[in-house]
């Protein structure tokens, strides 16, 4: 949201911008909140397993924290990062048409778990 703004008023202060009705941006408004999707993600959770995390000491309780918000959220969490992973299909290499997980953070994280080690 904070980049439409920033977007919005960027484009308000360019002297070259062409005027627009009241009457279009009401329609832009409708189609933006048309295809609006509220987030899966509970962030308090993922905020609450953070925390845990930075608190535990021994990996193993670690990795636990992360499987138990991973089993309460049916999400599957980069091994990484703890953040959630998409579901994707290899498009070529020796893998292609295998179906993986890989880390929704990528390219600054590149976890990745393949779906017959996950199910």
């Amino acid at each position: 949201m904070d980049q439409l703004a920033q977007y919005i008023r960027k484009a308000d202060a360019d002297p070259k911008a062409e005027e627009t009705s009241e009457k279009n941006m009401r329609e832009l408004a409708q189609f933006f909140l048309s295809i609006h999707k509220e987030p899966k993600i509970d962030h308090t959770e993922k905020f609450r397993v953070a925390v845990q995390c930075a608190k535990a000491t021994d990996e193993a309780e670690i990795e636990a924290l992360k499987l138990t918000r991973a089993e309460s959220t049916t999400e599957i969490l980069c091994p990484k990062c703890g953040v959630t992973m998409v579901k994707r299909k290899a498009a070529k290499g020796i893998n292609i048409g295998n179906e993986f997980f890989s880390c929704s953070n990528f390219p600054s994280c590149r976890g990745i778990v393949n779906v017959k080690n996950q199910i």
